[in-house]
């Protein structure tokens, strides 16, 4: 059995929304590569899980420059849906956090 990547008692807190949600994603990416190449990985995942992007993406830089927090506001569908994006949010090696 292969383990989630993601906190099983965090995922509970899904059961708590009414599908379809709309919300503001917000992911916390190192600052190793540049803005331009972190939101395209941000939309190829928002694309392979046939997540919806309904406005464009802001970031803000952290104090030290280490980090960069980018928020998006989203449409998902489903339950299931939203297992899958955070799924692929916790295995890309530049996102530190998603909620």
């Amino acid at each position: 059995m292969v383990k989630h990547p993601l906190d099983t008692d965090k995922l509970k807190d899904f059961d708590l929304l009414e599908f379809p949600v709309t919300f503001a994603l917000k992911v916390i990416m190192t600052s190793e590569a540049d803005n331009k190449k972190n939101i395209e990985d941000l939309n190829k995942i928002l694309k392979k899980t046939a997540v919806t992007l309904q406005e464009p993406w802001t970031f803000t830089e952290s104090r030290n420059g280490n980090y960069i927090s980018y928020t998006g506001v989203v449409l998902v569908k489903t339950k299931s849906q939203m297992y899958i994006l955070y799924g692929e949010l916790s295995t890309h090696p530049n996102v530190k956090y998603a909620l």
